[in-house]
């Protein structure tokens, strides 16, 4: 039997509400990560050299969370997932399609240590994840449902502003994504 992954909707982190999400909002904000995956997260940034920006802290960082994004089904042995291009190569340097608020492109690249960690860094061109400007990080965290099946939920926490070509709108309809095709989950068992 084989390993599929399945993704079972989109995450929305909107910048431009630091609170949690709003009653009626699209956005899937929250006030803060779970205390492990911020543990996680600061372990992978450190073990892997990425530095962090100093942020605007009126602003910055914001954060999101989306449970059961992802469905991980026909592991007849323990799987475990991570972040991939889509032939299931760690990322390193793929343009995600977005870019800061001063036309810098962002690149993703996988933790070299934590695989569920990926990291979008501003730089005028991929290079390695200890050159350019931390905008963005997403952390897969795999749980199993009921019946066994892995499960992944996503957090975001995001240090820098995106630019959005949508100028003058600062509500939960100026949404900007990752290019289509830029970013996986792959597993393995």
């Amino acid at each position: 039997m084989s390993v599929s992954v399945t993704f079972n909707g989109t995450i929305i982190e909107d910048e431009g509400d630091r609170l949690a999400a709003e009653a009626g909002a699209e956005d899937n904000n929250v006030s803060s990560l779970p205390l492990a995956i911020d543990a996680e997260l600061s372990t992978a940034i450190t073990a892997d050299g990425v530095g962090t920006p100093t942020v605007n802290a009126t602003y910055f960082p914001t954060f999101a969370e989306k449970d059961g994004i992802v469905s991980i089904t026909g592991a007849t042995g323990t799987a475990s997932a991570f972040f991939s291009d889509s032939n299931g190569a760690l990322l390193n340097g793929t343009d995600s399609g977005l870019t800061t608020d001063n036309g810098t492109k962002i690149y993703l690249y996988t933790s070299p240590s934590d695989g569920r960690v990926v990291y979008g860094i501003a730089q005028s061109s991929p290079g390695s994840i200890t050159s350019g400007s931390l905008v963005f990080t997403i952390v897969l965290q795999g749980t199993f449902d009921a019946s066994g099946n892995l499960t992944g939920n996503f957090f975001i926490k995001q240090y820098q502003p995106i630019e959005n070509p949508l100028t003058g709108q600062v509500d939960d309809n100026d949404i900007v994504h990752l290019t289509s095709g830029s970013l996986f989950v792959s597993a393995t068992q």
